[in-house]
């Protein structure tokens, strides 16, 4: 997982401070021997946070992207103060660096085969590792049900039923394919007695209300998988779906796209907060039209109609964390929340409905 995203910064900024060092520095050590010269073959990746590469982007010119730039600055350095050879085909030794304007993480894989690989998953779909970490999240105990409402090829189920196997997993999803392929998944990981599957849609869950304790859910980005309708309109009532089938204090957790969690902690804050920073107030005129259309009265009532189901989401969940990941090429974010009981959710209700009038003398 990254650190928090960062704005770019002055070039007196860590992050520039440790790039520029290491694109500089010629002061060689002390000189190895030949055949540990030879041995060390070594190929080198370099990644920056989205701020810091816009920043190194704008500074060093360069004609390739800027991380791959700031990796072969890197690798140079590197080379002649440990006498090493590149080596981009069969490498001995692999160095990771990620900087942004907080901290430098170098990292050394110790094992052949990447930490994401699992010798019990056919076909793979989502990362594993985040697949795993998103089970971690959900705070999963003996005895829980857990769901996941578009489980795709099943590589959130397989991992959290490998880890917590005393829970009973239950996988859902519209594509038959995708379920066949999940199937496999399940059958060649011998977890057929842990887990089924079943074909529905995430907007019509064939479960009773309040009949499940974890919720983990992968939203497709549209990036692998196509996808058909349009994930930012639906998600509204996804979202409504999944919180009729939680229990009350079970557990939600999302992976999302950076531009759907930007979207969704949008739609976390109150109506009168969710305009942009200095963008004005729009004020509702009375128009002057003796009849609205068909078409103006319909917008609006589905309009009304998602303002309501926002309404009732929020007013059942608590934000519990926002985790940034990393996809490879794509970044996401895994959201984590509690679903509220009911007496307090009320309650919560009443004061919103109690502090909107001012008290009277």
């Amino acid at each position: 997982m990254h650190g928090p995203e960062e704005r770019p910064r002055s070039p007196s900024s860590p992050a520039a401070a440790a790039a520029a060092a290491a694109s500089t520095s010629t002061t060689p050590g002390p000189a190895p021997s030949a055949a540990a010269a030879a041995a060390a073959a070594a190929r080198y990746f370099c990644t920056a946070s989205r701020g810091l590469e816009r920043f190194l982007a704008r500074e060093v010119r360069a004609r390739l992207p800027a991380r791959q730039e700031l990796g072969r600055a890197i690798g140079i350095a590197l080379s002649r103060q440990m006498g090493w050879k590149a080596e981009l085909r069969n490498p001995m030794l692999e160095v990771y660096v990620h900087l942004n304007d907080v901290h430098c993480v170098v990292g050394i894989p110790i094992l052949r085969l990447p930490l994401a690989s699992r010798d019990y998953i056919k076909s793979a779909g989502l990362r594993s590792t985040v697949a795993w970490a998103m089970a971690y999240l959900g705070d999963i105990q003996a005895g829980s049900i857990v769901l996941d409402p578009m489980c795709g090829l099943g590589t959130i189920l397989l991992e959290a039923a490998k880890d917590w196997p005393n829970a009973y997993y239950h996988g859902i999803d519209n594509t038959a394919l995708q379920l066949q392929m999940a199937s496999v998944n399940v059958c060649f990981a011998k977890l057929e007695s842990n887990i089924d599957l079943t074909r529905a849609s995430v907007t019509e869950l064939p479960l009773l209300a309040e009949s499940i304790d974890v919720v983990i859910c992968d939203i497709p980005f549209g990036k692998k998988f196509k996808i058909t309708q349009d994930t930012k309109a639906m998600m509204p009532y996804i979202l409504k779906e999944m919180v009729r089938v939680l229990r009350a204090e079970g557990t939600l957790v999302l992976l999302l796209s950076q531009k759907l969690s930007v979207d969704i902690q949008q739609w976390q804050r109150p109506r009168g907060q969710q305009r942009e920073e200095g963008q004005p107030a729009v004020q509702e005129e009375q128009s002057s039209a003796p009849l609205e259309t068909a078409g103006v009265k319909e917008s609006a009532a589905a309009e009304n109609e998602l303002s309501q189901v926002k309404a009732e989401v929020w007013s059942s969940l608590i934000p519990e964390g926002i985790f940034p990941v990393s996809l490879g090429v794509t970044e996401a974010s895994i959201h984590k929340y509690k679903k509220i009981p009911h007496n307090v959710s009320d309650n919560v209700d009443m004061d919103l409905g109690q502090h909107s009038e001012p008290p009277s003398d």
